[in-house]
């Protein structure tokens, strides 16, 4: 028994990606609420069920959906890709396999292996997923929808 390895767990890079995708969403605040799947959906013209199939690394993106995401996210398609890279590599330190092939549930389970997908890839990746890029998009994207005070506003009486 001692001999005995640990199950491998497998997770694809569509979904690394989809959830890091998950993650920026959810982080980012419209009228004190997080964008939905369905404010993603229509901004790359796409189903609720496609954009949720992404997000759970079901469904690959296109570029051309990658582009259109990132700016919705307020971030460029170069830097979720790299950061997709950087958790690839911290999830294998953590004994996390990830194909560059999306694989099903069933073939995992099939090669006895355990299926990282979905919602427990997002647990995994959502408190690392934002890091510095992800929190100045955050904090980009605030600050674009408070009111900035004009020079005369911030002066005081005294600094007139």
């Amino acid at each position: 028994m001692a001999n005995e390895k640990p199950p491998i767990v497998i997770t694809s890079y569509a979904s690394v990606v989809g959830a890091i995708l998950a993650v920026r969403r959810k982080s980012i605040k419209v009228e004190g609420r997080s964008l939905t799947q369905s404010d993603m959906a229509k901004a790359l013209d796409i189903t609720v069920s496609t954009w949720s199939r992404i997000e759970k690394g079901e469904t690959a993106l296109t570029i051309e959906q990658l582009a259109l995401a990132a700016d919705v996210l307020i971030d460029e398609p170069g830097n979720i890709l790299s950061t997709a890279d950087k958790k690839v590599k911290e999830l294998n330190t953590k004994g996390i396999e990830t194909s560059a092939l999306r694989q099903t549930v069933s073939m995992v389970t099939a090669a006895g292996a355990i299926p990282m997908i979905g919602s427990g890839l997002v647990g995994v990746i959502g408190p690392i997923a934002m890091g510095v890029a992800g929190a100045a998009v955050v904090s980009l994207f605030s600050k674009s929808l408070q009111h900035t005070p004009s020079d005369s506003e911030d002066k005081t009486p005294s600094e007139e």
